[in-house]
Parts: C-alpha cells; sequence; structure tokens
C-alpha cells in the first residue's frame, strides 16, 4: 500500500520533504519573503497574459521591480 492508499493520511498534513519536514501548502503566504514571491507570480501572470509558455530564471528577474529585484544569483 502507497502513502496514496492510505486512509488515515491527509493531504493537508503536508508532504514531507527531504529532511522530513512537512512541506506548508500556503507558508508563502506568512513569510518574510511574501512580497517578493507574490512579484514573482506577478510575472507569471504577466506572461500568461501574453500568451508566454517558458519563462527562464532571468526573464523572471527581469520582470521584477528594479527596487525589489534580488542580486542575481551566482551560477
Amino acid at each position: 500500500m502507497t502513502s496514496g492508499d492510505d486512509p488515515s493520511s491527509s493531504p493537508r498534513d503536508g508532504v514531507p520533504d527531504r529532511a522530513g519536514e512537512r512541506y506548508r501548502p500556503f507558508a508563502h503566504l506568512t513569510t518574510e519573503s511574501c512580497e517578493l514571491y507574490r512579484q514573482v507570480m506577478g510575472v507569471f501572470v504577466r506572461a500568461k497574459q501574453e500568451f508566454t509558455v517558458h519563462l527562464r530564471p532571468e526573464d523572471v528577474h527581469l520582470g521584477l521591480p528594479p527596487e525589489g529585484r534580488p542580486p542575481p544569483s551566482a551560477s
């Protein structure tokens, strides 16, 4: 039996990650970075409205407001 078959498990409990911690589905709404997360989602919403089907990380970064844009990560 898989965890999906277990009636005692609930999706509301979250899904364990690699460290054994549980994901909280709406944690992005209350974290200290919530404003940045909203801005990132706004970039995707605008892209969808323009029928853009693929965004690279660089596209998302450039779509953020310059005053709130984090420094680019070194890859």
